[in-house]
């Protein structure tokens, strides 16, 4: 763990940055927002949801989890 945390965890939130970048910038995203940041709370969301996943003793599928999370973090919570 302590290795992916270094320079892969890096990487890897970075690719996630670039993207939202470039949504920003062919206007598909918000320009208010800070690329990191977002990027940042994509990753944690994500990460939550798989740990919960693994830990749990349930057998349930992992996909609906992350769309529920996408449906949010593109869609908000404010109706």
């Amino acid at each position: 763990m302590e290795e992916f945390s270094g320079g892969g965890f890096a990487e890897y939130l970075d690719i996630i940055r670039q993207t939202i970048e470039e949504g920003q910038k062919t206007g598909g995203f918000r320009k208010d927002l800070k690329p990191i940041t977002a990027a940042k709370i994509l990753y944690g969301a994500l990460d939550e949801m798989v740990t919960n996943w693994i830990l749990s003793k349930r057998d349930y599928p992992l996909a609906p989890m992350a769309d529920e999370v996408l449906k949010i973090f593109f869609g908000g919570v404010l109706k």
